[in-house]
C-alpha cells in the first residue's frame, strides 16, 4: 500500500476483482475504530459470521419475474472483527457524523451531501450506532484544538510513508456493547455456535436483543430466509428463558408489496387505461365494461388491498391535482411516509406518551403541508394497512355517515377554502377510523373529546358559515341558549366549559339551514345534492362533532 495509492488500482488486477473492491471499499471508505466497554459486567460475544456481517440499510422486494423476496440493494455503515471479549475492532464508513471534521462547516456540508448520495434510495434510515462515541485515529500531521482539526503548518495534503496514526481504545456504554451484539444475532441463522466468556452478560445481552423493538434492532424478518431466521429467533428464546428469562421475544414478518417500481407501472398503466375509458364515455363512444372493471379491481388488489373500492378513487386522486406526472413519486413518498411514521413511534417506544403524541401531532403536521393528493393516497393506504393487520372493515357506511367520509371533502372541494381543504380530509379520515377500531363507541357521547379537535366551527373553511357564524343574532341566540338550558338541565353545563358550550350550540344552527345556504353554491358548481348530504353528515359528525337532534 504505497502512500500515492496506486495500489487501488493494481489490486483488482492481481486477484478476484470483487474482493478487491470490497477490500478498498472498507480500507478507503472507513476509518477503523477499537472498542472496549465501559461498564466491568459487559461483553462481547463472538459468532460464526461475526467478520462478515455488517450493519446498514438494506431494501427488500419481490422479484417480478420469479416472485420471491430478494434483497435489491445495501449499504454497509459498520463491519466488526472482535478480538477479545473485551475488544471489538469497528470499520465506520466515513459518511457517518466524525466529530473533530464536522466542526468544519464545509466538511460537515459535504459529508451530509455524501451520505444523503448513497443512502437516500433506502428512506428514512438511522443508524443503530449512529451516535458510537468514537472518531478518526489522530496522526503526526494534524492537532486537536478546541475539538476541532487543525493542520500543522507546512500539511500539504499529501500522504507520506513517515506518517504516523495513533489508535485510541474508545470505552462505549451497555446500550451500544448490546447493539453490536445484536447485529451479531440478527445475522446468526447459519451459525451452528456462540462463544461467550461469561454466562452472565450473554444472558443479559440476549435478552436485551429478544425483547427490544424490533424496528431498532431490525428483527424483521423479510426476503426468502425469514422462516429460517425465525426458527432461529424461537431457538434463542429458549436459550434465553434457560438463562433465566421470562420475556418473550418481538420481531415482525411484514408481507412485502410490490417494489416502487411495480407500484409505478400498475399506477401508470391503470391511470392510462382509466383515463381512456372516461374520455370514450364523455364522447358516448363507449359505456364502462367488464375490463375497464377488472383493471379497477387489479390495481385495487395490488395497491390497497381491498376489492371493494372502485373508479371513484381515480377520480378522488384527480380531483385533488394528481396526474401522470405525479403518481409515480407520490407512490414511492407514501412508502416512505409509511415507514417513517412507524419508525418514529417504535423508536419511542416507552418513553412519556405525552411526548410520543406530540410527535405524532408533529408528523401529522408536515403531512398536512404536502400535495393534497399525496396526502389522500397515504391515507388510503393507511386504511388498507388497518383493515389488513386489524382485521376491520373500514369501507361500509356508518350510522351517520357515509363510508370513507374523506372522499365527501374531496367531492366538495370547491365550495372548501384550499388552507382547510387537507385538514379536514385528514380529520375526517382519522376519526372515521378511531371510531371503527373504538366500537361499540357512541357516536356522540364518545366523541365528546373530539369537540375541539378540529377548532371552533368558524375555522371550518366553507365562508358560508363563517357569515354565518359572524351574525350577531346568531351569537346573541347561542348565548341565550346556553342560559336556558343551564337551568333546565344542570349537568348538560358542568360536563362542558363555557366555550364549548357555545360552540356546541352554534353548530347545531348551523347544520339545521346547512344545506340551505350552501344551496346557491351547489348550483354554481353543479354538484349533486347527494354531495352536500354526505358533506353535511362527515362536517357535524365526524370533523365538528354536534349533539343529536333535538339538540339544542
Amino acid at each position: 500500500m504505497d502512500p500515492d495509492s496506486k495500489w487501488v488500482h493494481e489490486l483488482p488486477e492481481k486477484m478476484y476483482r470483487d474482493d478487491a473492491m470490497w477490500f478498498v471499499g472498507h480500507t478507503q471508505g472507513s476509518y477503523m475504530a477499537l472498542c472496549v466497554p465501559s461498564e466491568a459486567e459487559d461483553e462481547f460475544i463472538l459468532t460464526d459470521n461475526s467478520y462478515s456481517v455488517y450493519e446498514g440499510p438494506n431494501e427488500y422486494g419481490r422479484d417480478g419475474k420469479s416472485n420471491k423476496e430478494q434483497c435489491l440493494g445495501y449499504f454497509e455503515l459498520h463491519t466488526f472483527a472482535p478480538v477479545s471479549p473485551k475488544i471489538m475492532v469497528v470499520l465506520r464508513s466515513v459518511v457517518l457524523p466524525e466529530p473533530h471534521e464536522d466542526q468544519n462547516p464545509e466538511a460537515k456540508e459535504h459529508r451530509d451531501f455524501t451520505r444523503s448520495l448513497f443512502l437516500d434510495r433506502y428512506g428514512p434510515f438511522d443508524s443503530m450506532l449512529a451516535d458510537l462515541p468514537v472518531h478518526k485515529a489522530g496522526n503526526s500531521y494534524s492537532n486537536i484544538v478546541d475539538g476541532r482539526l487543525v493542520f500543522q503548518e507546512g500539511y500539504d495534503g499529501r500522504q507520506t510513508k513517515d506518517d504516523k496514526f495513533r489508535f485510541p481504545f474508545f470505552p462505549i456504554g451497555s446500550q451500544h456493547v448490546n447493539a453490536i451484539n445484536s447485529i451479531f444475532l440478527i445475522n446468526c441463522v447459519r451459525c451452528t455456535s456462540f462463544v461467550f466468556n461469561s454466562k452472565q452478560a450473554f444472558a443479559r445481552t440476549l435478552e436485551w436483543y429478544l425483547t427490544a423493538p424490533p424496528l431498532q434492532v431490525g428483527k424483521i424478518l423479510v426476503g426468502e430466509d425469514k422462516e429460517d431466521r425465525l426458527k432461529t429467533l424461537k431457538k434463542l428464546e429458549v436459550v434465553s428463558r434457560s438463562l433465566g428469562s421470562k420475556k418473550a421475544a418481538l420481531w415482525i414478518m411484514p408481507t412485502l408489496p410490490p417494489t416502487i417500481q411495480d407500484y409505478q407501472k400498475i399506477w401508470l398503466r391503470l391511470l392510462e387505461r382509466h383515463h381512456e375509458n372516461k374520455t370514450l364515455m364523455l364522447n358516448d363512444e363507449r359505456k364502462p365494461d367488464g375490463e375497464a372493471f377488472k383493471s379497477i379491481m387489479e390495481l385495487h388488489a395490488l395497491t390497497r388491498g381491498s376489492s371493494e373500492a372502485d373508479a371513484a378513487f381515480f377520480d378522488d386522486y384527480e380531483l385533488l391535482g394528481g396526474s401522470y406526472d405525479t403518481i409515480a413519486i407520490d407512490s414511492d413518498q407514501v412508502v416512505r411516509m409509511q415507514t417513517l411514521s412507524f419508525k418514529i413511534d417504535s423508536w419511542s417506544n416507552g418513553i412519556d406518551e405525552g411526548i410520543r403524541q406530540r410527535n405524532r401531532e408533529l408528523l401529522v403536521n408536515a403531512y398536512l403541508r404536502l400535495p393534497s393528493h399525496r396526502l389522500w393516497l397515504y391515507m388510503q393506504s393507511e386504511r388498507n394497512m388497518i383493515m389488513e393487520h386489524e382485521g376491520f372493515d373500514l369501507l361500509s357506511p356508518q350510522i351517520g355517515w357515509p363510508g370513507m367520509p374523506e372522499r365527501a371533502i374531496v367531492r366538495a372541494k370547491d365550495l372548501i377554502k384550499p388552507d382547510r381543504l387537507k385538514c379536514l380530509m385528514y380529520i375526517a379520515f382519522k376519526t372515521d377510523t378511531t371510531f371503527r377500531l373504538q366500537a361499540p363507541l357512541n357516536v356522540w357521547t364518545g366523541f365528546t373529546p373530539f369537540i375541539r379537535s378540529a377548532g371552533t366551527i368558524i375555522e371550518c373553511g366553507f365562508q358560508q358559515i363563517k357569515d354565518l357564524v359572524r351574525s350577531t343574532n346568531l351569537l346573541a341566540t347561542a348565548i341565550m341558549e346556553v342560559v336556558t338550558r343551564k337551568k333546565a338541565d344542570p349537568t348538560w353545563a358542568s360536563q362542558l366549559e363555557p366555550e364549548d358550550r357555545i360552540e356546541l350550540i352554534i353548530r347545531s344552527t348551523c347544520r339545521k339551514v346547512f344545506a340551505m345556504i350552501m344551496e346557491p353554491e351547489r348550483i354554481k358548481h353543479q354538484l349533486s345534492r347527494q354531495v352536500i348530504e354526505d358533506l353535511e353528515k362527515v362536517l357535524f359528525t365526524l370533523i365538528y362533532p354536534t349533539p343529536p337532534p333535538p339538540f339544542p
